[in-house]
């Protein structure tokens, strides 16, 4: 008979080869026939769950064959909204049903006028086309440049509102607040004289700071060490008591046992159950002790102590606990075991002879393990009694309970006082050091800064001035847009720290210290008409009135529809259009700065535009009629609307773009097909799919894989870097991708497809420029094409994950359909692997488990995927000759001694990855040479993956300590 060996290498050797044979089978192919010519037709995800074939199919391709009954629960799986990390999909600890809900998508409303990555580049256009922020970054470091020789002293300085603005934009002063007054003194200070402004008041007030936080600072460590005693103690007095009740139950229990007629093998499991509670409890008694040994070991040595008899003694009794914890451990270990033989002996054929040897010499281990035990519940009274005498070393603070909590109140409230302060003149000490004039404000001889603090001041200036301000105001607009329908209560919105944020801001509320989130609640839920706030009980009036702030109130709680409970009337949203709108205007009041208001203010009424006009259905003429959106986009690509009639625009908005005949491109002006490619209307004038190289969704698929074959296996600080490094290029990758037009622009730019490629898990160094050319100009209906009989079935699906034909074309995506090209391509292709799978398994269960080990390998992460999935870890076992029996090991445990037999990062290595699937082979062989039913089979079941989930495993480690 042929071994797991040769079965392996026989698929494996040319797995392309094996996928086209079972391709060509009768129902393999009608199945696959069936799945490619319908699953464009479905539109719903009960459409696609009540097509069995259908469904069936993309279930069996995603391993997740044994779930197809679970009909109502994958519908919560697929309309799950995958951007969400707290949907239903993305709670789920299995990653295969994320991936299922991402490779069948059912989203609404991607047929309109602009998609987000469209809308970014309208906005990036307006910023090259307007005057732009490095224009204006130049022009005022040139101006501040040339004043610097000019400016005769600092009350000049001041005076001049560019230099003003200058100096309080790059040290993050504001200037609209701040005292004049104060900002002349630090700037004529001299940091050197005693009696400078500076010194008498900043300085002196930032050493008052620091000396509370030098005195108070060690008073409340003292206070969180104190309290760490106190913890410890009861933590250590409910172990004594523990142990005690659980020895009173063994006594109680072996009483019981001695009865005549008792059922004596119950009784003793009982007991042992019990006895591997009371050595476990030992054992956290003894690992909370050892924290206190260590620190003592720790100070011995700080105080050049490590040789003496104190560190000795210490340092044995350590040994002495250390054996004891260690023979407990192997009582406990030996004890779950007997239990585990005992409950083995109901089973139909059980061995009993051999099982009661095997408990026997498990007794005997734990009879020579029992004389290592030293510790007994007098050990505990000891370092019970030490921890009364560690709290009552603390004589300096006040006794336990109410002093205690208002002192340490009092000085964390100076503490919070002291640090406030210091970071908030942390500026000023900068400023007061950044510039040189003398104590009478005038310009010293080599001037008021010198070359260096000339280039350092301008720098400031320049990162000051960074765009993403604005982008994240918009970003935070968009936040509340999207988040707002969600809320049902206002208590729920105040929970939500962003949102408070954006209403403190809309409103002009952040510079009022009193305005606290309760504030905002309490706002929202009272009542604001005229008439209400003729009420002097009302909320508002009776706490707000007369304030700076209370008009700002009112308009706060008149934009919002809660009642006075914080509920919301049925049939309305916390915010409706019209206020949404208002509440927009506001918040991007609150971010408008002099020099790039009139840019806010056409990117604000942009997004209110689109509100209304990014819906299905929408028309060149809905566009024209949304005046801000059209503005702005005629203003980014430097067209006037004043000046173009729309009769003209309509023929470019509707112009195809892959013709290089159409209207727009007869213009032959750049600016008209910049516009154009800013919406996405078919030759009727209709709202459609964007037409871009890669779909938004599998860009997001293709940079979360790149990341996770980027930072495997890694792990501090080089995971960190390399996740950094790796965000990095996958934000280059979206970003780049998003404005390919052409096959050969993306062709022409390796490090894309080098990205797409080390996704996939494919070395880019493996393949040509020649090979892509030829892979990306296949027509995939051609079975005999280069892409269907590349040996590698992946760079297929690479090929697929583009929306390029084989003429190099856009091609224009259904928006309706479920499932884009390059996911109807992989789930063919798990279909193909799936079912190899299956039938080799039926013949010879190791080629299965060797097939599904080698195609997991590229998901794995760490040796907890590993140890969740138990396919995956019978493979480990039996690559390394593993026991059973390590199962009863903890899962910390286990985890370590497989990264003690193995490199995981030899998973990544193709040849490495090779020679484990080959040697699991061998071994397989040599444990299954009977007819006996083996592992796989019991492990696979009906499907190729199996397992408990991580986070079961992750709690199951944590048990017991």
């Amino acid at each position: 008979m042929t071994t797991t060996y040769l079965n392996y290498n026989l698929v494996a050797q040319d797995l392309k080869a094996e996928m086209n044979r079972v391709s060509q089978q009768t129902q393999v192919s009608r199945e696959t026939a069936y799945f490619k010519e319908n699953i464009g037709k479905v539109r719903s995800a009960e459409e696609f769950v009540g097509d069995y074939r259908l469904y069936s199919y993309a279930m069996k391709a995603h391993g997740l064959e044994d779930m197809i009954y679970a009909e109502a629960f994958m519908l919560k799986v697929l309309e799950s909204d995958l951007s969400d990390s707290d949907s239903y999909a993305n709670r789920l600890t299995d990653s295969r049903y994320r991936d299922f809900a991402a490779a069948f998508q059912f989203e609404d409303g991607s047929k309109v006028p602009m998609s987000v990555n469209q809308i970014d580049e309208a906005i990036g256009l307006y910023d090259e086309t307007v005057a732009s922020l490095d224009d204006k970054i130049s022009g005022e470091v040139n101006y501040y440049n040339a004043m610097a020789g000019l400016v005769e002293n600092v009350d000049q300085f001041l005076a001049d509102p560019r230099l003003f603005d200058f100096i309080t934009q790059s040290y993050g002063i504001d200037g609209s607040t701040v005292d004049r007054t104060f900002l002349r003194g630090i700037l004529a200070s001299d940091p050197d004289d005693p009696n400078s402004y500076l010194n008498t008041n900043l300085i002196a007030n930032r050493t008052s700071s620091e000396t509370t936080l030098s005195t108070a600072q060690p008073i409340l460590n003292d206070i969180a060490a104190r309290q760490s005693e106190v913890d410890d103690k009861a933590t250590m007095v409910a172990y004594g008591e523990g142990i005690v009740s659980i020895q009173a139950a063994i006594d109680e229990a072996l009483v019981r046992q001695s009865e005549p007629g008792a059922d004596v093998a119950s009784i003793q499991t009982e007991i042992d159950v019990l006895t591997d509670g009371l050595h476990t409890t030992y054992r956290n008694f003894i690992e909370l002790a050892m924290i206190d040994f260590r620190e003592e070991e720790s100070a011995l040595i700080a105080d050049g102590l490590e040789n003496s008899p104190e560190m000795t003694a210490l340092r044995n009794k350590i040994d002495v606990w250390t054996a004891d914890t260690d023979a407990r451990w192997t009582i406990s270990t030996s004890l779950n075991e007997i239990v585990e033989l005992e409950a083995s002996k109901t089973q139909e054929g059980a061995d009993l002879a051999a099982i009661q040897s095997q408990i026997d010499a498990l007794r005997v281990t734990i009879t020579g393990a029992e004389a290592n035990l030293t510790l007994t519940t007098s050990d505990i009274d000891d370092a019970v009694a030490a921890k009364d005498v560690a709290i009552a070393a603390y004589t300096d603070l006040p006794e336990l309970g109410d002093d205690t909590n208002q002192l340490a109140a009092q000085l964390n409230t100076d503490v919070a006082a002291a640090r406030n302060y210091i970071n908030a003149t942390d500026k000023y000490l900068a400023l007061a050091y950044a510039y040189n004039f003398n104590d009478d404000g005038t310009v010293p001889a080599g001037g008021f800064q010198t070359e260096a603090e000339l280039e350092a001041t301008t720098e400031l200036y320049v990162t000051s001035q960074d765009r993403l301000t604005l982008t994240g105001a918009m970003l935070n607009d968009d936040y509340f847009r999207e988040t707002i329908g969600s809320f049902t209560t206002a208590e729920e919105m105040m929970e939500d720290e962003r949102i408070v944020s954006y209403l403190k801001s809309a409103f002009n509320l952040d510079t009022y210290l009193t305005v606290v989130t309760s504030t905002l609640e309490n706002a929202i839920t009272s009542p604001a008409t005229d008439a209400d706030l003729e009420d002097e009980t009302n909320y508002l009036v009776a706490f707000h009135k007369g304030k700076p702030y209370f008009d700002d109130l009112v308009a706060l709680s008149r934009a919002f529809n809660f009642e006075e409970d914080g509920t919301l009337p049925d049939g309305l949203q916390p915010v409706d259009a019209e206020n949404q709108s208002v509440l927009s205007s506001r918040y991007f009041s609150g971010y408008d700065d002099a020099d790039e208001a009139a840019d806010q203010e056409a990117i604000r009424r942009m997004q209110i535009d689109l509100v209304g006009l990014n819906t299905e259905g929408a028309t060149v003429e809905d566009l024209f009629n949304s005046s801000a959106v059209y503005s702005f986009a005629m203003q980014a690509a430097e067209l006037d609307p004043n000046e173009i009639p729309q009769r003209i625009m309509r023929k470019v908005l509707t112009s195809d773009l892959q013709d290089p005949n159409s209207y727009v491109y007869t213009l032959k002006d750049e600016r008209y097909v910049k516009f154009a490619n800013l919406f996405n209307f078919d030759s009727e004038g209709v709202a459609t799919a964007p037409l871009t190289a890669q779909d938004q969704a599998r860009m997001d698929d293709i940079s979360r894989d790149y990341i996770v074959q980027k930072t495997r296996f890694l792990t501090g600080e080089e995971a960190a870097t390399a996740r950094s490094d790796a965000e990095a290029e996958a934000s280059y990758y979206q970003r780049t991708v998003s404005n390919i037009e052409t096959l050969d622009q993306l062709l022409g730019n390796r490090r894309l497809i080098d990205f797409a490629l080390t996704a996939k898990g494919i070395d880019p160094e493996t393949v040509s420029n020649d090979e892509l050319q030829l892979l990306f100009r296949s027509d995939l209906d051609d079975p005999d094409s280069y892409a269907n009989t590349v040996s590698d079935f992946r760079l297929t699906e690479v090929v697929t994950s583009f929306n390029f034909d084989e003429a190099g074309k856009l091609m224009q995506r259904d928006a309706a359909e479920i499932s884009s090209r390059g996911d109807l391509y992989e789930t063919m292709n798990l279909y193909l692997r799936q079912t190899i799978e299956l039938e080799r398994g039926e013949e010879d269960n190791g080629v299965r488990l060797a097939l599904y080990f080698e195609r997991m390998a590229p998901t794995i992460t760490s040796v907890y995927d590993i140890l969740g999935d138990t396919a995956l870890y019978e493979v480990f076992k039996t690559i390394f000759s593993l026991p059973d029996e390590i199962s009863g090991m903890s899962v910390d445990s286990q985890a370590a001694l497989l990264e003690d037999r193995m490199d995981m990062a030899d998973l990544a290595d193709p040849e490495k990855l090779k020679k484990l699937v080959e040697r699991f082979t061998i071994m397989y062989d040599l444990e299954n040479s009977s007819s006996s039913p083996t592992a796989a089979e019991v492990i696979l079941g009906g499907s190729s993956s199996a397992g408990i989930s991580f986070d079961m495993l992750l709690s199951l480690s944590q048990l017991g300590r």
